[in-house]
């Protein structure tokens, strides 16, 4: 019965010979074609002081299927953290609680641990500063959802080496104002 009301959904069943093919358009492609592609979550660390931000930023990447695999509010609890974790990106904030840089923490980690860093500030003018191996790119603090989940598919790309999104491609999928790529 469920079989059947899923193949009614694809098929749509129809009298006459001229609409077989749109009967045949409508069926499921084979697996010859282009297969799906499936990529894991990424398992990412938050540098990030601010506990709202924080927050925000833990449950915008966990509904998109993301792995947030913890919150360090300093550079010295960011480089514990990493050392305990496997990670693939950590998104810094550039000025820490206790004063501590944030460049220096993604420095570190990624000389430690080989993770790159996207850089999520207020403090654009710094993020220039870190131009560095270590760095992706920077988003200007504040944005929103959407701004923050294409900033991750950004640098999703740079991390498996694929070309991100350029200005001259269509408008859902330039980058926004406040992202910048290294």
């Amino acid at each position: 019965m469920i079989l059947d009301a899923a193949v009614n959904r694809s098929v749509a069943v129809t009298d006459s010979a001229q609409d077989e093919t749109q009967i045949a358009e409508t069926r499921p492609r084979s697996s010859a074609h282009k297969p799906i592609e499936l990529r894991r979550p990424l398992r990412i660390l938050l540098v990030e002081d601010e506990r709202v931000t924080a927050l925000q930023m833990e449950i915008t990447l966990t509904l998109a299927r993301h792995d947030v695999l913890g919150v360090a509010p300093t550079a010295e609890r960011a480089l514990r953290m990493a050392a305990l974790l496997t990670l693939d990106l950590a998104l810094v904030d550039i000025s820490l609680a206790d004063g501590s840089s944030g460049i220096d923490a993604a420095r570190e980690i990624h000389r430690l641990y080989g993770v790159r860093s996207l850089f999520v500030t207020a403090e654009p003018a710094r993020c220039r500063e870190a131009k560095r191996p270590f760095a992706l790119g920077c988003l200007t603090k504040p944005f929103d959802e959407n701004e923050l989940l294409v900033a991750i598919r950004m640098a999703e790309k740079r991390i498996r080496g694929e070309r991100a999104a350029e200005p001259q491609e269509p408008p859902h999928r330039r980058l926004p104002g406040n992202l910048e790529l290294y």
